[in-house]
């Protein structure tokens, strides 16, 4: 198979910010995981970027992929902090291991030309995949790089002491549970463990994480997984610790996924010249002919044209003088905020968004999108909620899905329960269950059979 047009296309942006600088570190990346559909069978995705003193290596994984089908075709490429496209590879399967791998010398990064790759120390990486049975698609992931230090005081450290944890918050933005325990080994030795695990559905991987401590020795540390934290073994005596304080210092490198950005396209808007007027002629209310009240006694003066021709619904409330709409030339709007209704407006003129959609705008944007009809924002709000879903609010989504009769939104919050299990003991999948709403009665039901009874047909 050649590259070319007769394939399908899957497309994928992963933005890494503070890149550079962290560059110098040479430890792996994972990217958030993707799916992509296929006529009968669905892949799973993801990046791993595992750098050297020399080179960018990044690999391609495919898993989940129920691999019948092996003809992919993939291309890799850097983006320039224009959006152009550089270093551009095409790229084949390994079959034994479904996976392909891109290299690229730091020095064409970092060098001369850095500026050109690097917009405010970010890395864009794109990925373009073909199959001919794959729908096409596009996905945005963001992860971002972060350094965490902090220190751990331990006031009458002792062996005999029970389980200590402590949770740090740092701006509201970072949380993570620090817990240390004690254990006898298999020689009857007195050891202490330390867990370092973040705030499952917040973080995508720890990069790498040091404990120092002068009267600590480190027997051993890992990973730990699922959690995706850290373990260390370490042996203490008590003796040695001033005024009987254990002081830990923790220096932590961590990646992590953020809220993720609606595509680069609508966030900055359309660069046509007829979007950009419209959006001119819905700010300046120039000949604006109808006004849309909401909720909070806020008005917004818009044009019935504009409106009818980009939502069937607004065409049925002013295509006739009998509608309340039609005569008075005003719209009254009590289940959408504001702001919400004003990004609607702004993608109705324009075809684009201004800014970037947070999780829960996303989510009051997509009730107004398929409300008023207008499926391709609603499309579009749809990837937002599917590529930032998180344990703490895929039954939000489950809800918004079931709703709202998306069967696409409503699979990938399933498959994501179905990997992520720790959902069902959430006071959220609780608070579900113990809903009076027959609706919600039957989703549980429904998503709980799909997760435990049909996993194994999957």
């Amino acid at each position: 198979m050649s590259f070319g047009c007769e394939t399908k296309c899957f497309t994928i942006t992963w933005k890494i910010e503070n890149f550079s600088t962290f560059s110098s570190e040479n430890r792996s990346i994972r990217s958030p995981v993707w799916k992509t559909e296929m006529t009968e069978v669905s892949a799973w995705w993801r990046f791993l970027l595992k750098p050297t003193n020399l080179d960018l290596g990044f690999a391609l994984i495919g898993f989940k992929r129920e691999m019948k089908e092996k003809d992919y075709k993939y291309e890799m490429s850097v983006l320039t902090s224009s959006g152009e496209i550089k270093l551009r590879q095409k790229l084949c399967d390994d079959l034994n291991r479904y996976c392909c791998f891109y290299k690229i010398e730091k020095n064409k990064i970092f060098g001369e030309t850095s500026d050109s790759f690097l917009l405010q120390g970010a890395l864009t990486l794109c990925c373009r995949i073909w199959q001919q049975k794959l729908k096409p698609g596009l996905c945005f992931l963001r992860t971002a790089l972060h350094e965490v230090n902090f220190s751990w005081i331990i006031e009458g450290f002792s062996l005999d002491s029970d389980s200590i944890k402590r949770s740090l918050h740092e701006q509201e933005k970072f949380l993570l549970d620090t817990i240390l325990y004690k254990y006898t080994t298999e020689e009857g030795t007195h050891q202490v463990r330390i867990e370092l695990l973040p705030d499952y559905g917040k973080w995508s991987t720890f990069i790498s994480c040091k404990i120092d401590d002068d009267i600590a020795e480190v027997i051993s540390r890992k990973f730990v997984y699922p959690a995706v934290g850290w373990e260390w073994d370490i042996r203490i005596d008590p003796e040695e610790c001033p005024d009987g304080h254990l002081r830990l210092e923790f220096k932590c490198l961590i990646a992590v996924d953020e809220e993720h950005p609606t595509p680069p396209d609508a966030a900055v808007g359309s660069s046509s010249s007829l979007s950009r007027d419209l959006l001119q002629l819905y700010r300046k209310k120039t000949f604006s002919d109808v006004i849309v009240n909401t909720d909070e006694d806020t008005s917004l003066s818009a044009h019935k044209n504009i409106l009818a021709a980009r939502s069937r619904v607004f065409e049925a409330m002013f295509e006739r003088d009998q509608t309340v709409e039609g005569r008075s030339g005003a719209v009254a709007i009590d289940d959408v905020d504001s702001e919400t209704m004003d990004r609607l407006l702004v993608y109705l003129y324009s075809d684009s968004l201004e800014k970037e959609l947070r999780w829960e705008q996303a989510s009051a944007l997509y009730y107004a999108a398929d409300k008023y009809a207008v499926l391709p924002l609603k499309q579009e709000c749809a990837q937002v909620l599917m590529v930032a879903m998180t344990a703490a609010n895929v039954c939000d989504v489950l809800v918004l899905a079931d709703r709202h009769s998306d069967e696409q939104l409503m699979s990938c919050a399933v498959d994501f329960m179905r990997y992520h299990q720790e959902v069902f003991s959430s006071s959220a999948w609780e608070n579900l269950e113990k809903s009076k709403s027959i609706n919600d009665l039957r989703l549980t039901t429904k998503v709980f059979r799909q997760v435990f009874l049909q996993k194994d047909m999957k």
